[in-house]
Protein backbone atom coordinates (compact mmCIF):
# COMPACT_ATOMS: atom_id res chain seq x y z
CA UNK A 1 0.00 0.00 0.00
CA UNK A 2 3.08 2.45 0.65
CA UNK A 3 4.47 1.87 -2.45
CA UNK A 4 1.72 2.04 -4.37
CA UNK A 5 1.26 5.38 -3.24
CA UNK A 6 4.96 6.72 -3.70
CA UNK A 7 4.08 5.80 -6.92
CA UNK A 8 0.93 7.68 -7.40
CA UNK A 9 2.42 10.67 -5.76
CA UNK A 10 5.59 10.68 -7.56
CA UNK A 11 3.29 10.46 -10.55
CA UNK A 12 1.32 13.63 -9.77
CA UNK A 13 4.51 15.75 -8.30
CA UNK A 14 5.86 15.10 -11.48
CA UNK A 15 2.78 16.52 -14.01
CA UNK A 16 3.06 19.59 -11.12
CA UNK A 17 6.34 20.29 -11.75
CA UNK A 18 6.01 20.63 -15.48
CA UNK A 19 2.58 22.53 -15.24
CA UNK A 20 4.67 24.70 -12.51
CA UNK A 21 7.28 24.74 -15.04
CA UNK A 22 10.21 23.72 -12.57
CA UNK A 23 10.83 20.90 -15.48
CA UNK A 24 11.48 22.47 -18.52
CA UNK A 25 9.21 21.33 -21.34
CA UNK A 26 10.18 21.92 -25.46
CA UNK A 27 7.63 23.29 -28.00
CA UNK A 28 7.63 22.32 -31.66
CA UNK A 29 7.62 23.79 -34.68
CA UNK A 30 5.02 21.26 -36.16
CA UNK A 31 1.35 20.20 -34.36
CA UNK A 32 2.22 17.61 -31.81
CA UNK A 33 -0.70 14.66 -31.67
CA UNK A 34 -0.02 11.65 -28.51
CA UNK A 35 -1.51 8.57 -28.34
CA UNK A 36 -0.62 6.66 -24.60
CA UNK A 37 -2.61 5.34 -22.14
CA UNK A 38 -3.08 4.99 -18.13
CA UNK A 39 -1.69 1.31 -17.92
CA UNK A 40 1.26 -0.13 -18.96
CA UNK A 41 1.10 -2.59 -22.09
CA UNK A 42 -1.79 -3.54 -24.58
CA UNK A 43 -4.29 -1.13 -24.74
CA UNK A 44 -4.14 -0.55 -28.46
CA UNK A 45 -2.10 2.60 -28.95
CA UNK A 46 -0.73 0.93 -32.50
CA UNK A 47 -3.96 -0.10 -34.08
CA UNK A 48 -4.76 3.80 -33.31
CA UNK A 49 -1.57 4.87 -34.41
CA UNK A 50 -2.27 3.08 -38.01
CA UNK A 51 -5.95 4.47 -38.23
CA UNK A 52 -4.30 8.00 -37.41
CA UNK A 53 -1.91 7.92 -40.14
CA UNK A 54 -4.43 6.59 -42.71
CA UNK A 55 -6.94 9.25 -41.78
CA UNK A 56 -3.85 11.95 -42.63
CA UNK A 57 -2.95 10.27 -45.61
CA UNK A 58 -6.43 10.98 -47.08
CA UNK A 59 -6.51 14.54 -45.67
CA UNK A 60 -3.69 14.80 -47.86
CA UNK A 61 -1.46 15.48 -44.59
CA UNK A 62 2.14 14.02 -43.96
CA UNK A 63 2.52 12.71 -40.80
CA UNK A 64 5.70 11.82 -38.63
CA UNK A 65 5.49 8.77 -36.72
CA UNK A 66 7.75 9.20 -33.55
CA UNK A 67 8.37 5.95 -31.57
CA UNK A 68 10.56 4.78 -29.19
CA UNK A 69 13.61 2.35 -29.60
CA UNK A 70 12.32 -0.32 -27.04
CA UNK A 71 15.13 -3.27 -25.80
CA UNK A 72 17.02 -2.21 -28.80
CA UNK A 73 20.40 -0.80 -28.93
CA UNK A 74 19.80 2.36 -30.55
CA UNK A 75 21.92 5.23 -28.47
CA UNK A 76 20.44 8.24 -30.82
CA UNK A 77 16.89 9.19 -33.24
CA UNK A 78 17.29 8.00 -36.42
CA UNK A 79 14.67 7.51 -39.29
CA UNK A 80 13.82 3.51 -39.24
CA UNK A 81 15.20 2.35 -42.97
CA UNK A 82 13.30 -0.83 -44.74
CA UNK A 83 16.73 -2.13 -46.18
CA UNK A 84 18.37 -2.30 -43.05
CA UNK A 85 18.59 -5.99 -41.86
CA UNK A 86 17.71 -7.25 -38.44
CA UNK A 87 15.59 -4.37 -38.55
CA UNK A 88 14.10 -4.78 -34.99
CA UNK A 89 17.23 -5.27 -33.00
CA UNK A 90 18.15 -1.72 -34.40
CA UNK A 91 14.99 0.38 -34.35
CA UNK A 92 12.32 -1.59 -32.12
CA UNK A 93 9.00 -4.02 -33.35
CA UNK A 94 6.60 -1.16 -33.45
CA UNK A 95 8.94 1.40 -35.53
CA UNK A 96 9.42 -1.54 -37.56
CA UNK A 97 5.68 -2.35 -37.90
CA UNK A 98 4.42 1.15 -38.92
CA UNK A 99 7.03 1.52 -41.58
CA UNK A 100 6.25 -1.72 -43.03
CA UNK A 101 2.98 -0.70 -43.23
CA UNK A 102 3.26 2.58 -44.28
CA UNK A 103 6.41 2.71 -46.57
CA UNK A 104 6.29 6.22 -47.33
CA UNK A 105 5.90 7.66 -43.95
CA UNK A 106 8.66 8.54 -42.27
CA UNK A 107 9.15 6.90 -38.76
CA UNK A 108 11.37 8.29 -36.19
CA UNK A 109 13.41 5.86 -33.60
CA UNK A 110 14.77 6.56 -30.59
CA UNK A 111 15.57 6.79 -26.88
CA UNK A 112 13.98 9.51 -26.03
CA UNK A 113 11.23 11.08 -27.79
CA UNK A 114 11.56 14.77 -27.36
CA UNK A 115 14.68 14.65 -28.83
CA UNK A 116 14.09 13.02 -31.87
CA UNK A 117 11.41 15.06 -32.35
CA UNK A 118 13.31 18.25 -32.30
CA UNK A 119 16.83 17.15 -33.93
CA UNK A 120 15.06 16.21 -36.82
CA UNK A 121 13.22 19.30 -37.25
CA UNK A 122 16.94 21.23 -37.02
CA UNK A 123 18.09 19.03 -40.38
CA UNK A 124 15.42 18.14 -42.27
CA UNK A 125 14.16 19.44 -45.21
CA UNK A 126 11.28 17.85 -45.32
CA UNK A 127 7.97 19.29 -45.55
CA UNK A 128 5.25 18.03 -43.31
CA UNK A 129 2.02 18.43 -41.23
CA UNK A 130 2.48 16.91 -37.79
CA UNK A 131 4.06 14.65 -35.46
CA UNK A 132 2.20 11.28 -33.90
CA UNK A 133 4.00 10.32 -30.78
CA UNK A 134 3.39 6.65 -30.07
CA UNK A 135 2.89 5.98 -26.59
CA UNK A 136 3.31 10.18 -25.75
CA UNK A 137 1.04 10.61 -22.46
CA UNK A 138 3.78 10.54 -19.83
CA UNK A 139 6.25 11.88 -22.35
CA UNK A 140 5.90 15.31 -21.07
CA UNK A 141 9.11 16.55 -22.54
CA UNK A 142 7.38 17.42 -25.44
CA UNK A 143 4.78 19.59 -25.34
CA UNK A 144 0.94 18.46 -27.02
CA UNK A 145 -1.36 20.02 -29.29
CA UNK A 146 -3.94 17.00 -28.83
CA UNK A 147 -3.75 14.41 -26.08
CA UNK A 148 -5.63 10.95 -26.57
CA UNK A 149 -5.72 8.23 -24.00
CA UNK A 150 -6.59 5.04 -24.67
CA UNK A 151 -8.38 2.92 -22.01
CA UNK A 152 -7.93 -0.97 -22.18
CA UNK A 153 -11.67 -2.45 -20.94
CA UNK A 154 -10.25 -6.26 -20.70
CA UNK A 155 -7.73 -5.09 -18.38
CA UNK A 156 -8.52 -6.49 -15.03
CA UNK A 157 -9.69 -3.84 -12.26
CA UNK A 158 -6.75 -5.01 -10.08
CA UNK A 159 -4.17 -3.52 -13.44
CA UNK A 160 -5.63 0.05 -12.58
CA UNK A 161 -4.37 0.13 -9.50
CA UNK A 162 -0.34 1.51 -8.80
CA UNK A 163 2.18 -0.94 -8.50
CA UNK A 164 3.17 -1.81 -4.70
CA UNK A 165 4.14 -4.26 -2.21
CA UNK A 166 0.61 -5.47 -1.93
CA UNK A 167 -0.72 -4.77 -5.34
CA UNK A 168 2.09 -6.62 -7.45
CA UNK A 169 -0.81 -6.85 -10.43
CA UNK A 170 -1.30 -3.00 -10.46
CA UNK A 171 -0.79 -1.51 -13.82
CA UNK A 172 -1.29 2.13 -14.07
CA UNK A 173 1.32 4.55 -15.01
CA UNK A 174 -1.32 7.40 -13.83
CA UNK A 175 -4.11 8.40 -11.68
CA UNK A 176 -7.63 7.69 -13.46
CA UNK A 177 -8.27 10.86 -13.00
CA UNK A 178 -5.35 12.49 -15.40
CA UNK A 179 -7.23 11.06 -17.89
CA UNK A 180 -9.13 14.95 -17.53
CA UNK A 181 -5.41 16.33 -19.46
CA UNK A 182 -6.62 14.53 -22.41
CA UNK A 183 -8.41 16.00 -24.83
CA UNK A 184 -10.43 12.91 -26.07
CA UNK A 185 -10.70 9.13 -24.62
CA UNK A 186 -10.68 6.16 -26.72
CA UNK A 187 -12.03 3.14 -24.72
CA UNK A 188 -10.27 0.17 -26.19
CA UNK A 189 -11.74 -3.26 -26.72
CA UNK A 190 -15.25 -2.32 -25.46
CA UNK A 191 -17.53 -5.55 -26.21
CA UNK A 192 -15.59 -6.41 -22.76
CA UNK A 193 -17.04 -3.91 -20.72
CA UNK A 194 -18.13 -4.72 -17.25
CA UNK A 195 -20.15 -3.08 -14.44
CA UNK A 196 -17.03 -2.85 -12.43
CA UNK A 197 -15.68 -1.44 -15.11
CA UNK A 198 -17.92 1.38 -15.35
CA UNK A 199 -18.24 2.07 -11.83
CA UNK A 200 -14.57 1.85 -10.80
CA UNK A 201 -12.98 3.07 -14.05
CA UNK A 202 -15.24 5.04 -17.04
CA UNK A 203 -17.23 6.74 -14.09
CA UNK A 204 -14.08 8.73 -13.28
CA UNK A 205 -13.14 9.95 -16.40
CA UNK A 206 -14.70 13.01 -17.29
CA UNK A 207 -12.77 13.62 -20.82
CA UNK A 208 -14.71 12.93 -24.11
CA UNK A 209 -15.06 9.09 -24.41
CA UNK A 210 -15.57 6.83 -27.50
CA UNK A 211 -15.83 3.25 -27.38
CA UNK A 212 -13.65 1.18 -29.89
CA UNK A 213 -13.50 -2.60 -31.20
CA UNK A 214 -11.52 -4.09 -32.95
CA UNK A 215 -12.10 -6.24 -35.99
CA UNK A 216 -10.60 -8.77 -37.82
CA UNK A 217 -10.18 -10.04 -41.54
CA UNK A 218 -12.45 -13.44 -41.91
CA UNK A 219 -9.63 -14.70 -44.48
CA UNK A 220 -6.80 -14.62 -42.15
CA UNK A 221 -9.08 -17.27 -40.23
CA UNK A 222 -10.36 -19.61 -43.26
CA UNK A 223 -7.26 -21.06 -44.30
CA UNK A 224 -6.23 -22.01 -40.42
CA UNK A 225 -9.55 -23.19 -38.94
CA UNK A 226 -8.74 -27.00 -40.83
CA UNK A 227 -4.84 -26.88 -40.05
CA UNK A 228 -2.51 -27.85 -37.33
CA UNK A 229 -1.19 -24.68 -35.56
CA UNK A 230 0.93 -23.57 -33.17
CA UNK A 231 0.56 -20.35 -31.85
CA UNK A 232 3.37 -17.92 -30.43
CA UNK A 233 2.56 -14.44 -29.35
CA UNK A 234 4.81 -11.82 -27.13
CA UNK A 235 2.67 -8.58 -26.81
CA UNK A 236 1.17 -6.66 -23.68
CA UNK A 237 -2.18 -7.89 -23.26
CA UNK A 238 -2.02 -11.08 -24.85
CA UNK A 239 -5.18 -13.17 -23.21
CA UNK A 240 -7.26 -11.04 -25.41
CA UNK A 241 -5.61 -11.80 -28.25
CA UNK A 242 -5.85 -15.74 -27.63
CA UNK A 243 -9.64 -15.06 -26.67
CA UNK A 244 -10.76 -13.49 -29.68
CA UNK A 245 -8.89 -16.05 -31.82
CA UNK A 246 -10.56 -19.06 -30.25
CA UNK A 247 -14.11 -17.48 -30.45
CA UNK A 248 -14.31 -17.60 -34.29
CA UNK A 249 -13.47 -21.27 -34.13
CA UNK A 250 -9.37 -21.26 -34.67
CA UNK A 251 -7.65 -24.25 -32.55
CA UNK A 252 -3.69 -24.77 -31.81
CA UNK A 253 -1.68 -27.91 -30.53
CA UNK A 254 0.64 -25.52 -28.78
CA UNK A 255 0.79 -21.61 -27.55
CA UNK A 256 4.07 -19.57 -26.79
CA UNK A 257 3.51 -16.62 -24.65
CA UNK A 258 6.14 -14.19 -23.81
CA UNK A 259 6.52 -10.83 -22.82
CA UNK A 260 5.78 -7.35 -24.71
CA UNK A 261 8.56 -6.51 -27.17
CA UNK A 262 10.34 -9.95 -26.97
CA UNK A 263 13.28 -10.63 -28.80
CA UNK A 264 13.06 -13.88 -30.52
CA UNK A 265 16.88 -15.23 -30.45
CA UNK A 266 17.82 -18.32 -32.93
CA UNK A 267 18.22 -20.62 -30.16
CA UNK A 268 14.04 -20.56 -29.82
CA UNK A 269 13.65 -20.74 -33.22
CA UNK A 270 15.65 -24.08 -34.18
CA UNK A 271 13.75 -25.58 -30.94
CA UNK A 272 10.39 -24.30 -31.89
CA UNK A 273 11.10 -25.67 -35.67
CA UNK A 274 12.20 -28.80 -34.01
CA UNK A 275 8.79 -28.96 -32.37
CA UNK A 276 6.51 -28.24 -35.27
CA UNK A 277 8.08 -31.05 -37.69
CA UNK A 278 7.27 -33.66 -34.55
CA UNK A 279 3.69 -32.10 -34.11
CA UNK A 280 3.17 -31.82 -38.06
CA UNK A 281 2.43 -28.16 -37.61
CA UNK A 282 1.00 -26.42 -41.05
CA UNK A 283 1.20 -22.89 -39.66
CA UNK A 284 1.99 -20.41 -36.69
CA UNK A 285 0.01 -17.93 -35.66
CA UNK A 286 1.14 -14.97 -34.56
CA UNK A 287 0.27 -11.15 -34.22
CA UNK A 288 1.67 -8.56 -36.81
CA UNK A 289 4.13 -7.41 -33.96
CA UNK A 290 5.53 -10.52 -33.46
CA UNK A 291 5.63 -11.10 -37.32
CA UNK A 292 8.28 -8.43 -38.01
CA UNK A 293 10.61 -10.00 -35.69
CA UNK A 294 9.94 -13.27 -36.77
CA UNK A 295 10.01 -13.35 -40.30
CA UNK A 296 13.69 -12.81 -40.36
CA UNK A 297 14.50 -16.42 -40.16
CA UNK A 298 13.95 -17.98 -43.13
CA UNK A 299 13.12 -21.53 -42.30
CA UNK A 300 10.41 -19.82 -40.60
CA UNK A 301 8.70 -18.01 -43.13
CA UNK A 302 6.31 -20.58 -45.16
CA UNK A 303 4.82 -21.29 -41.59
CA UNK A 304 3.81 -17.59 -40.52
CA UNK A 305 0.03 -16.41 -40.39
CA UNK A 306 0.23 -13.42 -38.95
CA UNK A 307 -3.73 -12.27 -37.82
CA UNK A 308 -4.27 -8.49 -38.70
CA UNK A 309 -6.56 -6.16 -36.53
CA UNK A 310 -8.28 -2.79 -37.74
CA UNK A 311 -9.75 -0.06 -35.13
CA UNK A 312 -13.63 0.49 -35.57
CA UNK A 313 -15.59 2.73 -33.51
CA UNK A 314 -19.22 3.11 -31.67
CA UNK A 315 -19.62 6.57 -33.23
CA UNK A 316 -16.84 8.38 -35.11
CA UNK A 317 -14.25 10.42 -32.88
CA UNK A 318 -15.13 13.97 -34.90
CA UNK A 319 -12.88 15.53 -32.30
CA UNK A 320 -9.46 14.22 -33.39
CA UNK A 321 -10.99 14.05 -37.60
CA UNK A 322 -11.42 17.79 -37.31
CA UNK A 323 -8.22 18.30 -35.56
CA UNK A 324 -6.73 16.83 -38.29
CA UNK A 325 -9.08 18.39 -41.04
CA UNK A 326 -8.25 21.61 -39.20
CA UNK A 327 -4.30 20.81 -39.85
CA UNK A 328 -5.43 21.01 -43.79
CA UNK A 329 -6.87 24.26 -42.94
CA UNK A 330 -3.62 25.51 -41.76
CA UNK A 331 -1.24 24.18 -44.18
Amino acid sequence: MITSKLFEYSSRLRRWMYDKKLIRSFKAKHSVISVGNLTMGGSGKTPLIHWIVQLALKENLVPIVVCKSYKTKLKNWCVVNLLQTDMYSLYGDEAVLTAKKFPNVTVLTGPTKWQSILEFEKVTDKKFDFFLIDDGFQHLKIQRDFNIVILDSSQKLEHYQFPGLLTFKGRLRDPISFSKFADLVIVSKADQITNEFKTDVLNKVKSEKILSFFSYNQNDFLSIKNTRNFLVCGIGNPTYFINQIKSLGVTWIKQFIFEDHKNYETEFVVELLKQMQLDCVDKLICTEKDLVKLEKFDDLKPYLHPIGIELCFEQPPTKVINFIKGLTKDG
